[in-house]
């Protein structure tokens, strides 16, 4: 089972965010869906503080509501703040990965912010 890595505390915000653009949700279904999806175990320590954070921030907005198999359960989602500040991350989580392709696969040389390509070594034919 995949637990979680130290470097995903660094996109833990991002991934509730995109999954509360999806749908509300409560912390114990976020956590099974990011299992699921292969991310990693996040254990309550973590994914609470984190909800708690966009909570704060005014990225996520809680609401109480029944549960059919036991007791209230506290959903969350995403404001038009949350939603601004996902698609602000998403765009700069794209250039960060595309870097780090092209680190660890071996891929062509990253795009830069401005979406240009490094110049290569030398600038030209030998």
């Amino acid at each position: 089972m995949l637990t979680a890595r130290p470097w995903l505390h660094g996109f833990l915000d991002l991934c509730l965010m995109a999954m509360l653009d999806e749908r509300p949700d409560y912390g114990y279904g976020l956590a099974h869906r990011l299992s699921e999806a292969g991310v990693a175990e996040v254990p309550g320590g973590t994914l609470y503080p984190a909800l708690l954070r966009l909570e704060q921030h005014g990225l996520a907005e809680p609401t109480w509501a029944a549960s059919e198999s036991g007791p209230r359960r506290k959903y969350y989602a995403l404001t038009p703040a949350g939603r601004q500040a996902l698609a602000e991350q998403a765009a700069d989580w794209a250039l960060f990965r595309d870097g780090i392709d092209t680190l660890v696969g071996g891929g062509a040389a990253p795009v830069r912010k401005d979406r240009t390509r490094p110049s290569g070594r030398g600038g030209g034919a030998r």
